[in-house]
């Protein structure tokens, strides 16, 4: 999915759930939710990480599916933020992450450089 099509459609998600429970998409309320999906990412690490009671432990292909729903969750903030500042993440990308690439041929592979 393009990043453009991914921002329309968590937008639409958005605006659906907005009117169902009547909570209007202020920055406020986004900024907020950000914050709720951070910890609860942060939550899931941990049990992924088996950092967590016992009782809380769980296998770790569903902790796994914990951290990816969390992970998108943030991301979806993120891409809602971006949408009421309107601020056009495809151009953020390629500005602060692609950029650093060392040659357009370059595959990505996580880890093969360590840049901040």
């Amino acid at each position: 999915m393009e990043i453009k099509t991914l921002e329309e459609t968590i937008v639409i998600v958005a605006e659906s759930y907005s009117k169902k429970f009547k909570i209007p998409l202020t920055r406020t309320y986004i900024q907020s939710k950000l914050y709720e999906e951070i910890g609860e990412l942060a939550q899931a690490l941990m049990v992924y990480d088996e950092l967590v009671r016992p009782e809380k432990r769980t296998s770790r292909e569903a902790a796994k599916e914990m951290v990816a729903k969390e992970l998108a969750d943030v991301i979806g903030m993120a891409f809602l933020t971006a949408h009421l500042l309107g601020v056009d993440m495809e151009k953020a990308f390629t500005e602060k992450w692609v950029s650093y690439l060392p040659s357009p041929e370059a595959s990505p592979s996580l880890g093969s450089d360590n840049r901040d």
